[in-house]
């Protein structure tokens, strides 16, 4: 058991449970076990289950598939911590459409996740007909760079 003071509250880090008295009592009373069990507790998360959740979410592929545009039916995996879309031949994702930029938006993977940034292109980025500077991508999402519609997927690798 671990007892210690702040902000006028008492904690007490007991079998993995957190326990705040409000009144701050003395730490005598609080050896008691029946003032203890009287305490409102909240659970401390486990640093495991938090570790096995984005281990789980590591494992996941994300895909762009040009649904409307001249490259229609295309698809793209994305496997790099970065994923660069735009007109250039040089990115992963190649728009062929005059209205993107060269360099026009990235996907980049942080803890599992898929984060769309636009890279201050000319036109922008819209994620379900929403402009955006930079979006989280969740499976199903649909992207327009110009007049091309990219919908993105999320599959869980084995």
């Amino acid at each position: 058991m671990l007892i210690w003071k702040s902000w006028g509250l008492v904690s007490i880090l007991h079998s993995k449970r957190r326990i705040f008295h409000p009144r701050g009592p003395n730490v005598k009373k609080l050896k008691n076990p029946a003032v203890i069990d009287s305490l409102t507790t909240h659970p401390i998360p486990s640093r495991r289950n938090t570790a096995q959740k984005n281990a789980s979410r590591k494992h996941r592929v994300g895909k762009l598939i040009i649904i409307s545009g001249r490259n229609a039916g295309k698809e793209y995996q994305c496997y790099s911590q970065s994923t660069f879309i735009g007109r250039n031949r040089e990115n992963h994702v190649t728009i062929v459409d005059t209205a993107a930029s060269r360099r026009h938006a990235r996907i980049e993977r942080r803890n599992g996740d898929f984060i769309l940034e636009d890279l201050n292109s000319t036109n922008g980025t819209l994620v379900n007909q929403k402009a955006i500077g930079r979006e989280i991508l969740h499976h199903g999402d649909k992207i327009q760079i110009g007049e091309t519609v990219l919908q993105f997927l999320v599959k869980e690798r084995t």
